[in-house]
């Protein structure tokens, strides 16, 4: 019996880490005197997954956003929550409920600066018809609502007014141009029927927003799949050399893959020097290519923002199938 109670305890899912949720434990939401219990409950399927939220009043329930998908890249996902009482007018029946949400990382945003900063929705939750309702709700770049005053929070607004350029984001975070950030406070209140904003401070400052890679995107097959970048990093003549991209074997039809090259970049012009596949033991040369950047040979063909350039490679045997490009790119 012990073996099989140990065999069970090892063989168990090791427990996930809280969502972080702050909540007060009592408000009167109705107005009828009686102060219910308030609670936040998710499931949740993984670590950055919550199939669920749902805020709870005593018996009534709200849901809050739901479905929240995973992602790699960010910190943020579905794990922060927080539940303010706003004071509104004193003489109206009922509390009013000012909820922030990370939403990071959701199917409803996915941008760089998500990443960055992580998404919030903020909402006011209040009792209409017989039920928990949204009175008013705002997407920012920011942490939680800070209550300020009567019926007043805080809230930043984030704004990427020039993007950083940076070789690697994911790994060294290597500045090569500083970008910068407006940020931007209001303070909110609420009357009880309706939000006013007022201006409380603006700021700039030198930030990473919105770095990423940057190097020619790379298109194959018919209709197109954009599969990656290529030249990754390689900012600089200092940086001329190989990089390569595995491309999707269903992207080669009848032995026949096409490839283009796309700098969509406006920070960048890209020097490309030659392109080729591998697969196995053989070197493919693409069809036709008589001019720079085709074959590896000291001349690169300078690609601005907006150039593009399409390659086909015939004969390409069956297995698995990894494009190789030659050159560097330089920050205009």
């Amino acid at each position: 019996m012990f073996a099989a109670a140990l065999a069970f305890i090892l063989s168990a899912p090791p427990a996930l880490a809280p969502i972080k949720v702050a909540y007060p434990k009592l408000v009167d939401i109705n107005g009828d005197g009686a102060r219910a219990p308030v609670s936040v409950e998710y499931s949740r399927r993984s670590e950055d997954y919550a199939d669920a939220v749902t805020l709870k009043v005593g018996e009534h329930t709200f849901a809050l956003t739901p479905s929240v998908t995973p992602s790699r890249a960010s910190k943020f996902t579905a794990k922060t929550i927080a539940v303010h009482v706003i004071d509104d007018d004193p003489k109206a029946p009922g509390e009013t409920l000012l909820v922030s949400q990370d939403i990071t990382g959701s199917h409803e945003y996915t941008s760089r600066m998500d990443l960055d900063y992580g998404r919030q929705k903020h909402r006011l939750i209040g009792w209409r018809d017989g039920k928990l309702a949204t009175l008013w709700e705002h997407v920012t770049y920011d942490k939680v609502a800070r209550p300020k005053g009567r019926g007043g929070w805080l809230l930043d607004d984030y704004e990427c007014i020039k993007r950083a350029v940076q070789a690697d984001w994911e790994e060294d975070k290597t500045v090569v141009k500083w970008g910068r950030e407006r940020r931007t406070t209001y303070r909110y209140t609420w009357d009880g029927e309706r939000v006013a904003r007022a201006l409380v401070r603006k700021a700039t400052r030198r930030s990473f927003c919105g770095g990423q890679r940057f190097c020619p995107f790379v298109y194959v097959g018919a209709p197109e799949v954009k599969i990656g970048e290529i030249l990754r990093n390689q900012v600089g003549e200092a940086a001329w050399r190989d990089d390569a991209l595995d491309v999707p074997q269903s992207a080669v039809v009848d032995g026949v893959l096409t490839v283009r090259l796309a700098e969509e970049k406006l920070d960048e012009t890209t020097h490309l020097d030659g392109v080729w596949l591998q697969v196995g033991e053989a070197r493919i040369a693409p069809d036709a290519c008589d001019h720079a950047g085709c074959v590896v040979d000291g001349e690169t063909l300078k690609m601005p923002h907006g150039a593009s350039l399409t390659l086909t490679f015939s004969g390409v045997p069956a297995g698995p199938v990894r494009l190789w490009a030659n050159g560097y790119y330089l920050l205009n």
